[in-house]
């Protein structure tokens, strides 16, 4: 830090887990073992955390650039990530993925509930194992506050869809920020609490309000399109869209030989779907760059123009290398052969990853170093956010009562088969 205010301090990062004196040995032979470790839980955790990163090295021992990154991805240990790559994804704007937080933890507890489901586990059963793993998870990747947020997090919306309730994103990070801080008050200085609970309020502020208001509806509306009597379930328009895909789709069969008319419009259909998905995920990745801009210049002094692009296809693929990436190594200690076979197509997709990540850093255009903004303008730029995010919230809640106030309609079915929608407006027009 002498003579350079601003820069990252790695000494004050190293102080806040307990790390006050770093060395580097040449051989492991060089190390004495002065006394074994006791059989405690701290000691089990620990051995396991030392198996995994060595099944890790073991099975993708020909690529260690694939191992480092899945090190980091997996287990977040970043030592074995190469300078110059870690520099790739800070241009990118993808760092994030080598940082085990809500994104893998996330992935994690999804595919821990879907099997569940599929396995027709007791709800309570499938709760207790979610937390179980969960809770083993942090443990092996040790306890850094984006897990444990992302953990915290987690668990509430498990215990509150045990309860039937739905998941308010807000509310949960307002919750596990809480007991963070409960535990740590420090915690609120540290960048990572900061950027972790940013990235949250871009979510649940800005991406999730306006996407509710405009693409959701309309993907809802696709669930059982062609079910008429599912209409009476939506808003007027995304009712209208639902009549408009059915007329659509009567047009074809009427044109085309019946089986390809049915194939066309359930192709028509998943292509709508399809794309409302990938419009969610840019929107995400979009708004979560624009929201956290003067946090990411702070802590990295970088601005990045690449990073919507690029996590647009780095999130669903960190999504599919985790859960993936523990089912190799799980099947390592089981079966070293089938790990070994799992390992070839992760290993090209991490590879993936990692290419079209050095070739966007290689644009130099799409990535500027910048000196850390001040606090009064990070100040004001978060104070237009927040009142954009309240002006979002009170546009949705005004359109969601004008749809309310301003269409009665009613559906019946007569003759042939056939159904009718009446719909009135305000002053009764029909």
């Amino acid at each position: 830090m002498f003579r350079d205010e601003g820069a990252f301090d790695r000494r004050a990062y190293l102080s806040e887990p307990g790390v006050d004196l770093v060395g580097a040995l040449r051989a492991p032979e060089l190390l004495e073992l002065v006394k074994p470790a006791g059989a405690t839980m701290f000691g089990w955790v620990s051995r396991g955390r030392r198996r995994l990163r060595e099944e890790v090295d073991e099975l993708w021992a020909k690529d260690e650039s694939v191992a480092g990154i899945l090190r980091a991805m997996l287990l977040g240990d970043r030592s074995f990530v190469d300078r110059d790559e870690a520099r790739d994804f800070q241009k990118t704007g993808t760092f994030h993925v080598l940082v085990v937080a809500g994104l893998h933890v996330g992935a994690i507890a999804v595919v821990l509930f879907w099997v569940g489901r599929k396995l027709r586990w007791a709800r309570v059963w499938a709760v207790i194992a979610t937390l179980s793993l969960l809770l083993g998870y942090v443990a092996i990747v040790e306890q850094r506050t984006p897990v444990l947020r992302a953990a915290l997090m987690a668990a509430i919306a498990v215990i509150g869809g045990f309860f039937f309730r739905r998941l308010e994103l807000l509310n949960s990070g307002a919750i596990a920020a809480l007991l963070l801080l409960v535990a740590k008050p420090s915690a609120l200085g540290d960048s990572s609490f900061q950027l972790s609970f940013l990235a949250i309020g871009c979510i649940g502020g800005l991406a999730l309000p306006w996407l509710t208001a405009t693409v959701q509806p309309y993907a809802r509306a696709l669930r059982g399109w062609r079910d008429v009597t599912k209409d009476v379930s939506y808003e007027p328009r995304p009712t209208q869209f639902r009549i408009d895909l059915r007329l659509l789709a009567r047009v074809m069969e009427r044109r085309l030989p019946l089986r390809i008319a049915r194939a066309t419009g359930s192709s028509l259909v998943g292509g709508l779907a399809f794309s409302f998905r990938v419009w969610e995920l840019f929107v995400l990745t979009l708004v979560l760059q624009i929201g956290m801009l003067p946090l990411l210049a702070s802590a990295f002094h970088r601005i990045t123009f690449a990073g919507a692009f690029v996590n647009f296809a780095a999130v669903p693929l960190t999504a599919i290398i985790v859960p993936f990436g523990f089912v190799t190594l799980i099947s390592g200690f089981l079966w070293p052969a089938l790990g070994k076979i799992l390992a070839a197509p992760l290993s090209l997709v991490t590879a993936g990853l990692l290419h079209l990540v050095q070739r966007f850093a290689l644009v130099r255009q799409l990535s500027y170093r910048i000196p850390g903004p001040s606090l009064w303008v990070t100040i004001i730029f978060l104070t237009t956010l927040a009142g954009f995010v309240d002006g979002l919230f009170a546009s949705a809640i005004h359109g969601a009562q004008a749809d309310d106030v301003e269409f009665m309609g009613r559906i019946g079915c007569g003759g042939g088969g056939y159904c009718y929608i009446s719909v009135f407006s305000a002053n009764g027009r029909r």
